[in-house]
Order: C-alpha cells, then sequence, then structure tokens
C-alpha cells in the first residue's frame, strides 16, 4: 500500500440501514446514534463495508488502484 490504510462513514451519506454491520467478516462495524461507524482501523481490508452500502457512504483509502468491479 502506498499510503495509510482509513476506512471512513460519511454521516451525511449513511442512512443507518445496519448493511455493512451484518457483512463485517471481523464485526469491526457497529451502529451508534442510527448511523454506522467504524471500531477501530485494524481490519481486513476485504471492502465489503463499501461494496455493500446503497448510498456509498463508506470509502477506504490506502490502495495501490483502484477497485475492479466483478461481473457475474
Amino acid at each position: 500500500m502506498k499510503e495509510q490504510h482509513i476506512i471512513e462513514v460519511n454521516k451525511d451519506l449513511c442512512i443507518g440501514c445496519g448493511l455493512c454491520k451484518n457483512d463485517c467478516r471481523v464485526n469491526n462495524i457497529i451502529i451508534k446514534d442510527k448511523k454506522s461507524a467504524i471500531k477501530n482501523q485494524d481490519c481486513i481490508k476485504c471492502g465489503h463495508c463499501a461494496v455493500i452500502c446503497p448510498k456509498e457512504a463508506i470509502a477506504l483509502t490506502g490502495f495501490d488502484e483502484p477497485p475492479i468491479e466483478l461481473l457475474k
């Protein structure tokens, strides 16, 4: 990775649906004040939370290349 890996939730976009929380393999997301919140930055960097978010409220930074969309 070229820069520090950071996960952020845009509280203005988040609707608190809980999809990211339910999908997180390492239980690193909670719902606080009806919005998603990241517990800590020590995750497995899988990106599932960002991909599953219907409002694109979660951003991951610090990767060398942009994400690749896999089509079925």
